[in-house]
């Protein structure tokens, strides 16, 4: 392989991994401010006491469930349908 041809190839690959971190920068950015909007909302729901009660049923969110993601706004079973519309 001649010199110009492999200045070429790594060249492109180094343009492929910039363009590649700048994508999970985004997607980094993107989950961080979801992740915001649904502590804010928490907090919300903790100033008119409806935290802890599922906001699709009304239901108790599991304490255990809380305990591992203090925002959310769903029970387990309600979730697990959130996120099956979301992936169809």
């Amino acid at each position: 392989m001649n010199t110009k041809r492999f200045q070429q190839r790594l060249q492109q690959k180094e343009q492929d991994l910039q363009a590649q971190n700048a994508a999970q920068s985004l997607q980094k950015d993107s989950l961080s401010s979801r992740t915001l909007a649904q502590v804010q909302d928490a907090l919300r729901r903790i100033a008119d006491d409806s935290y802890g009660a599922c906001t699709a049923c009304g239901k108790e969110i599991e304490p255990a469930r809380l305990a591992a993601v203090p925002w959310t706004s769903f029970c387990l079973k309600d979730q697990n349908r959130h996120d099956d519309v979301i992936r169809t």
